[in-house]
């Protein structure tokens, strides 16, 4: 008979088990990750692999615009290897920061987005978002993707290039500031089509 004790210890055991098991499954390995742009110097910009390999945080500590006219602009460039027999697909990439006017204007956010996975041909889309008077909050915009995947393994490049913008009046009172991009993944084997492609 097992003891009180012993049972806790039993139950911690298969807890940790589970999790390890999930943190065990395909996980894409990061090549590398290059920061172009003056809104994402690479010194002030990093990125982040979550534990269960289904997110990619990019965070971004100066990429805001605080003028009546001002603009910035980032790119990102990721590199990823995919598992061999495992497709990533990409079903969101969002976009979290603040944004406050006051005045009367506008302010931007146009995010472009580009996909290529090993010798394919790669393919574009594009998302925007505008703000006009009286917003003031903190934001997460989700872009929602159809149909954007990695081939059955190999190489998966992606291109993120996002534009911030102020249109307004008065300076002090209005700032637009997208300080996290996130990449949600997920994974499935692949089929022989996929194999065979």
């Amino acid at each position: 008979m097992t003891t009180a004790v012993e049972r806790v210890t039993l139950g911690l055991s298969l807890i940790f088990a589970a999790a390890s098991a999930r943190a065990a499954g395909p996980q894409v390995e990061i090549l590398g990750v290059a920061f172009q742009g003056d809104g994402c110097p690479p010194e002030e910009s990093h990125y982040e692999l979550s534990e269960q390999g289904d997110r990619i945080d990019l965070k971004l500590t100066r990429f805001r615009v605080r003028a009546s006219l001002g603009h910035e602009s980032c790119t990102a460039l990721l590199h990823l290897r995919v598992p061999e027999g495992t497709q990533v697909r990409l079903p969101r990439i969002s976009h979290g920061g603040v944004v406050k006017i006051t005045a009367e204007g506008t302010a931007m956010l146009h995010a472009i987005y580009s996909f290529k996975a090993n010798d394919q041909a790669s393919y574009t889309l594009a998302k925007a978002k505008r703000w006009r008077r009286g917003a003031d909050e903190a934001f997460q915009l989700d872009h929602a993707l159809t149909g954007v995947a990695s081939a059955c393994g190999g190489d998966f490049k992606i291109a993120l290039t996002t534009f911030i913008k102020l249109d307004t009046e008065e300076l002090s009172r209005a700032h637009l500031k997208n300080s996290r991009l996130s990449l949600h993944l997920s994974y499935q084997a692949c089929s022989e089509d996929d194999r065979e492609s």
